[in-house]
């Protein structure tokens, strides 16, 4: 190649943005520096150790990727399957554009290194056990899968950012001990992730700073477990604007999907939601705030429970922090949220702008884990009927009111199996019918209360009559006001049973 040439080549003007094509020298057969690649599959036999499959757009030889080699696939290349069937490869980069939408095979045991970045619009494939390590970014437009194959674990280790775009989905299934690990700067989340699927369950770890975005998705199917790794950073708290679905709706796999942490999960505007059927598993903290949601038992009626093996629930505010913001956590029919026994003393806090909705659902407390709900929310309970068979809401443990507690749909009882405590500032509205009965709370243990009693009929109320409101094993102190539902003559009193009671005379 002559000097005249070589010139002539760098004075011609660049190719378009995406082929940004690189300028290199080339000795008839012998390349000194890196080439620009483009998949052709040229042989048909899809692979990308053979050189006949690759073309230099600028006239180079066809060959094998190497180290600093840019590669291409889509525009101008060939839109077929390639097996990356080396043990290992290095190049500068990878794209796959927009016109690429067949699929890119890592082979069983191999490793695909780029020291820049890898845009990925087509399908990505892990054949096995397999590692990924990208340089620069992660683009995923596409979708990145795992082939189970019992014991395999396949790594996607990135030095910056991963970006799942919006269409794009990563899912990992998984026979026993299979894992799809995910590890990057950050992880920006505008897709789908789907731990497992409706018919195999599966296995996620993503380590660096994690944020899914409004729009996007990730499903935890029963029997799967997602895992949330700070890496060590620990202001890395995984934030979630858009939906985890966690355990499954379908029969065979019956929940047991289970979410770890090391920090903080923050559903900041976000809803976690868990399917009926099964019990499933939080080990770590939990914050939600921003209008964030947790709702127990999505679907038919049925067993569902969330354990939360370790760690502390703050509704309406980040554990982080004490500033106060809207958070919801829902409790459908024959779902419960519990704390069973663990070291420590963990909380369960609901602050000033959170609210808990109990629709005959359970929440259960071991003391030696977290030995009260602490309110300083809303407590709606609103039961269920079942035909004649009137239900309640049951909270196994003590709770503490530090704020209001109102019961809605039909007449039902609160089941308190420890404490109930009303503070000064706190408030409790019950509802009274025109037959001597009203909504009630049973408390195991001791109900002491202050604050405001607001009573409303459900009709028009006549005299003479009385109400049974709380019975517990013993009762202190009395409400500070009672707010009657009528002008008529009333009273209160605690009787020995023990219980208080209202009356119209």
């Amino acid at each position: 190649m002559t000097l005249s040439h070589v010139f002539g080549r760098i004075s011609r003007k660049s190719p378009p943005p995406f082929l940004n094509a690189r300028l290199r020298l080339e000795l008839l057969e012998d390349r000194t520096v890196p080439a620009q690649l483009v998949w052709t599959n040229g042989t048909s036999d899809g692979l990308w150790n053979t050189a006949a499959n690759w073309t230099d757009p600028l006239g180079g030889p066809s060959v094998v990727p190497g180290p600093g080699d840019y590669v291409l696939f889509g525009n101008l290349g060939s839109n077929t399957p390639c097996l990356m069937n080396a043990s290992s490869a290095t190049v500068d980069r990878i794209i796959m554009d927009g016109n690429y939408t067949s699929t890119f095979t890592l082979g069983a045991g191999n490793s695909l290194t780029t020291a820049n970045q890898f845009v990925q619009y087509g399908d990505f494939i892990f054949g096995g056990s397999g590692a990924l390590n990208v340089g620069g970014s992660l683009s995923i437009y596409g979708d990145v899968t795992n082939t189970p194959m019992m014991y395999s674990i396949a790594t996607i280790d990135v030095a910056a950012d991963v970006f799942l775009q919006t269409g794009g989905t990563i899912t990992a299934t998984a026979y026993s001990g299979d894992e799809l690990n995910i590890s990057a700067l950050a992880f920006d989340d505008d897709g789908v992730i789907n731990v497992g699927s409706m018919s195999m369950p599966g296995n996620i770890s993503i380590t660096g700073v994690f944020y899914q975005w409004n729009s996007a998705v990730t499903n935890v199917f029963g029997r799967s477990t997602l895992t949330f790794d700070s890496g060590g950073l620990s202001s890395s708290t995984p934030t979630i604007q858009g939906t985890i679905n966690v355990g499954d709706a379908s029969f065979p796999n019956y929940g047991s999907a289970t979410i770890v942490t090391d920090t903080e999960l923050l559903l900041n505007g976000g809803t976690l939601q868990t399917y009926q059927y099964g019990q499933n598993f939080f080990d770590g903290d939990l914050g939600v705030n921003n209008g964030g949601e947790i709702i127990l038992g999505i679907g038919t009626s049925g067993y569902n429970e969330l354990v939360m093996t370790t760690g502390s629930l703050a509704i309406g505010r980040s554990l982080s922090s004490s500033v106060s913001t809207a958070g919801t956590l829902t409790i459908n029919t024959y779902s419960m949220l519990s704390f069973p026994a663990a070291s420590g003393a963990d909380i369960f806090d609901v602050a000033g702008y959170g609210a808990v909705d109990m629709y005959g659902g359970f929440i259960s407390m071991n003391t030696a884990r977290v030995s009260a709900m602490t309110l300083g929310g809303v407590l709606n309970s609103y039961g269920f009927n079942t035909g004649s068979f009137i239900a309640a809401d049951y909270i196994f443990g003590s709770l503490i009111n530090n704020a209001t507690i109102s019961f809605g749909s039909i007449l039902h009882a609160l089941n308190i199996s420890v404490d109930y405590i009303q503070d000064s500032g706190a408030s409790l509205s019950m509802r009274l019918d025109n037959s001597s009965l009203g909504d009630v709370i049973n408390v195991g243990g001791t109900a002491d209360l202050d604050g405001d009693l607001n009573l409303s009929g459900l009709s028009s109320l006549t005299n003479p009559q009385t109400w049974d409101l709380i019975f517990a094993n013993s009762i202190l102190g009395s409400f500070a006001s009672i707010l009657w539902p009528d002008a008529g003559s009333w009273n209160s009193s605690i009787l020995g049973t023990p219980s208080f009671q209202v009356a119209k005379l």
